[in-house]
């Protein structure tokens, strides 16, 4: 008898706070070309959950509390989204005796739409009165697979993206080219849905290299709606006063890399999708092959999100030297002019163990001020490219 209480009570405790259901997801997408020069990509997903639990909520003006009532059964509830994308390269030439230039502008226009699932005809969401008036709730709020959403979405995303290339002809035959934008990026979204405010902020961003040493690229952002004398938001586009927009916040950054250029490194122990990861990351390793490195950054901020402006400036360098072969010395630090103090500082000596790595972490000022030895296994790619993993604080 104890036994069969003891179970009973076990079984009715796990049934009670144990969570359960089923989730089916049917996602379908296509993509086909329109007039041969407009790329359409449109998707559709559709998600089915099914639970068995329901709970209703009642508000008792007597006790002035929220009842709940927990309903057994079987419950299936859908939502669903779709979207689709359309895009196209557009190309522009100009040329000179010994010059030409290439425009390519790639527009691209996504539209999704997901309606408001906590409509009454979905059975989702339901509201009820209480001493801070009408609330909304869901039968199914602590399901284990989640709830579709009670927010509606119209929403038309547009993206410009501009590459501008120059071509130089040296007289011999020979065409040297140049990319004087690597990219620059302006788009913005349009949300049907709501009441007011419905256009984002524009954002703007470019990068190029004015250089092989030097870098630059900048983003921005530019609220096309006007402020009252407080600071608020309205729904009145700046357009309308001849002005496209307010420049909310400017990031500006230069770059100079003194080191000698990389080399792309190869082995036979990686297989091809490792080897791409390491050489597009090379700054994440500590290359024992390469005597020094040594980086500038300048950066540039601005930010004025309602009335109020913010600058803030500061200078940052880092590199590292070889000791020995085996013996590397790095370092990191910089300068907030704004504030007149210095920015996240640290030294790393790094130890190659062939088989193994030393890495001795030391941030001497500011809040992390804290110190890191570690000895690790290299992995056998590492072993044959003479690389060490970088770490930083929030590594550790």
């Amino acid at each position: 008898p104890f036994l069969s209480l003891l179970f009973l009570y076990t079984s009715n405790n796990i049934s009670k706070n144990m969570r359960n259901g089923v989730k089916h997801t049917l996602p379908i997408s296509t993509s086909f070309n329109l007039f041969k020069y407009i790329n359409i990509s449109p998707s559709f997903q559709y998600n089915e959950r099914w639970y068995f639990q329901k709970k209703i909520k009642n508000w008792s003006d007597e006790l002035e509390i929220l009842e709940t009532d927990t309903l057994n059964g079987f419950w299936a509830i859908r939502d669903f989204r779709f979207s689709t994308q359309l895009s196209t390269k557009i190309f522009g030439f100009i040329t000179t005796k010994n010059k030409k230039f290439r425009h390519i502008l790639t527009p691209t226009i996504t539209y999704s739409y997901q309606p408001d699932f906590s409509n009454e005809k979905f059975g989702i969401y339901s509201t009820l009165e209480t001493n801070n008036g009408t609330e909304k709730y869901s039968f199914f709020e602590n399901g284990i697979y989640g709830i579709p959403s009670s927010i509606k979405q119209s929403l038309l995303n547009v993206n410009l993206n501009n590459n501008l290339e120059m071509k130089i002809n040296n007289g011999n035959g020979e065409e040297k080219k140049i990319k004087l934008i690597e990219n620059l990026s302006v788009s913005g979204t349009y949300n049907n849905a709501i009441d007011s405010l419905k256009m984002s902020n524009i954002s703007i961003s470019m990068r190029t290299k004015l250089s092989d040493k030097i870098n630059l690229k900048f983003n921005s952002s530019i609220d096309p709606y006007e402020l009252t004398d407080n600071g608020t938001k309205i729904n009145k586009y700046l357009l309308e006063s001849g002005n496209l927009g307010r420049l909310t916040n400017l990031n500006f950054d230069i770059s100079i890399n003194l080191t000698n250029p990389k080399v792309e490194k190869k082995s036979d122990l990686a297989d091809p999708e490792q080897l791409e990861y390491i050489n597009q990351n090379l700054d994440n390793f500590v290359d024992f092959d390469v005597p020094w490195t040594l980086k500038f950054y300048y950066n540039f901020t601005y930010n004025k999100p309602t009335l109020d402006s913010e600058i803030i400036q500061s200078v940052n360098f880092n590199g590292d030297i070889n000791i020995t072969k085996k013996w590397k010395i790095g370092f990191r630090s910089g300068y907030d002019l704004k504030n007149k103090d210095f920015t996240y500082t640290s030294i790393d000596i790094y130890r190659d163990l062939h088989c193994w790595e030393m890495t001795f972490n030391w941030i001497p000022i500011g809040f992390h001020q804290s110190y890191n030895f570690m000895i690790r296994v290299k992995s056998s790619i590492l072993q044959d490219l003479k690389l060490t993993k970088k770490r930083d604080f929030y590594d550790y």
